[in-house]
């Protein structure tokens, strides 16, 4: 077992060779260059994020919206709607992914989804672990959202035999487990 103050073992690598077109490069360079790291980095960190992430998204029909587009037709939802869409995502998103992904319908696979999620820009993920652990989601979409994301994690959680307590303002969302 490592020790808190050991850092973690790199991954193994293996050399490829790919062939890319010059605007793709391009691309590449510019943005390594912006993110002060290598184009190797960046094209790492890109490849990982699709293998670990988006790929299981595409399976499951996930569509991309700007955030500040997505904040104004989430504002423009009924109370009931959201209340719908949030039961029907939370009792059924999660485990499809999970699924998909893990093969088990664990709640240690559920907070790695939940976790994933903020790689998405769903939010910025944080936890605390004194009494009790608690998960704190940040956000700028607003209250409509927050209470999305409270009632969604719930379900989930539910769905994976866990009872969580929820509190949420405009700007976050806590989750004591």
């Amino acid at each position: 077992m490592l020790r808190e103050d050991t850092p973690p073992r790199k991954k193994k690598t293996e050399n490829r060779s790919f062939r890319l077109d010059s605007s793709t490069l391009a691309g590449l360079e510019q943005e390594a260059e912006r993110k002060k790291v290598s184009v190797n980095t960046l094209v790492s960190q890109i490849l990982a994020h699709y293998v670990e992430v988006d790929r299981q998204w595409e399976r499951l029909g996930l569509i991309s919206v700007q955030s500040n587009t997505f904040k104004i037709i989430f504002d423009a939802v009924s109370e009931q709607g959201l209340l719908e869409a949030a039961a029907w995502g939370g009792a059924n998103i999660p485990k499809a992914y999970v699924l998909s992904k893990w093969g088990a319908l664990t709640v240690d696979n559920l907070m790695l989804f939940i976790k994933e999620k903020g790689l998405s820009g769903w939010y910025e993920y944080s936890e605390a672990d004194q009494d009790q652990k608690v998960i704190t989601l940040n956000h700028s979409m607003g209250m409509k959202w927050s209470e999305f994301l409270s009632i969604y994690l719930k379900l989930a959680f539910q769905t994976f035999g866990k009872t969580v307590e929820t509190d949420f303002n405009e700007k976050a969302v806590a989750i004591k487990l």
